[in-house]
């Protein structure tokens, strides 16, 4: 049975998966440039992560216009349209804001351009550090 725990990164506190050895895998999506979902970190002893073992994916975000009638439908169709690919997983924090993690194979220039086949108005930040698009 997998054993859940909390780790610490600066600026936040997420869900992780105990590995053992002091190392867990990353169970949310996160902000966070350094560490996004799936990778695997070591931690200490106050749960803080001291260190990247395994860089798994990389992290973003989408925004998308929205209206307060049918955001919430318009947030389902974004992520089911990212999810079909391999690997990507999706999270809808508020209207107008998805967290996106893809994983590290996955070129940017890929995404940007799945997400231009959804729609132009979709603007994405990467942590892999390239402009909003």
């Amino acid at each position: 049975m997998e054993k859940k725990i909390k780790i610490k990164i600066p600026g936040d506190e997420l869900r992780a998966i105990d590995l053992g050895s002091n190392t867990a895998r990353i169970a949310d999506l996160t902000m966070s440039p350094e560490y996004s979902y799936d990778d695997i970190v070591m931690y200490n002893e106050n749960n803080e992560v001291t260190m990247l073992i395994k860089k798994v994916t990389n992290s973003g975000n989408i925004k998308y216009p929205f209206v307060l009638s049918g955001s919430q439908g318009e947030a389902t169709r974004i992520i089911k349209h990212f999810e079909q690919m391999d690997g990507v997983k999706c999270e809808a924090m508020v209207p107008g804001f998805i967290l996106l993690a893809y994983p590290v194979g996955i070129p940017e220039s890929v995404i940007i351009s799945h997400a231009k086949k959804y729609s132009e108005d979709l603007e994405l930040e990467l942590s892999e550090g390239e402009e909003p698009v």
